[in-house]
């Protein structure tokens, strides 16, 4: 089993609106990021949203659930990423062989990259990332056996910390996909994207 897990439970307040939401091409961002996820293998798919109270979160939910994906619930607000990734992996039933993780603010991965990366993995890699033009974007792939280390070590500066500690083990997957940097926060981070300007 590879499972999948979308980071959506953040409070978008350089945005000002749900990222989940925002279209690319005609899709949502969390639609575009379900299908990546699965095209490159992954199954089951989680997308982790904020307090059940928050109307974001509920339509965030809906928009998962009309698309198959499981969701778990990060219950506070402003949260770390690492946080709504221990939520996250709280909701895979079983000892997945992998672990996909995604931000829902990169919504141009292809689904090639990946299953290269979680090929990356299998073949031996404790973790591993996509590499375009010498910077490291997402998503990022992790084995199994890490899930433990994830979900009871302290890591003070999250993932960062957890590649810190495996930077031997750590495969990096180039690929001439820009999508994998893209990451949009703001009003006009989105705007440069939809007019397809740089």
């Amino acid at each position: 089993m590879i499972a999948g897990i979308i980071l959506s439970a953040g409070l978008s307040s350089r945005m000002g609106t749900p990222k989940a939401l925002l279209e690319l091409r005609g899709e949502t961002f969390l639609s575009r990021a379900v299908a990546a996820l699965r095209a490159g293998g992954c199954e089951p798919v989680i997308v982790v949203v904020g307090p059940r109270e928050d109307p974001d979160a509920s339509a965030i939910a809906h928009l998962a659930a009309s698309l198959g994906a499981g969701i778990a619930i990060n219950p506070i607000p402003g949260s770390e990423q690492i946080d709504s990734l221990r939520h996250g992996l709280s909701g895979i039933t079983g000892v997945p062989e992998a672990v996909v993780v995604t931000p829902v603010d990169a919504p141009d991965t292809p689904g090639d990259v990946v299953e290269q990366l979680i090929t990356a993995v299998r073949d031996g890699g404790a973790i591993a990332l996509p590499v375009y033009n010498g910077r490291r974007g997402h998503p990022l792939v992790i084995r199994g056996e890490l899930i433990g280390e994830v979900m009871e070590n302290e890591l003070p500066e999250g993932m960062r910390t957890l590649l810190r500690r495996h930077t031997d083990r750590i495969v990096e997957v180039t690929t001439d996909t820009s999508g994998v940097l893209l990451d949009v926060d703001t009003p006009e981070d989105y705007r440069k994207l939809i007019t397809g300007q740089p």
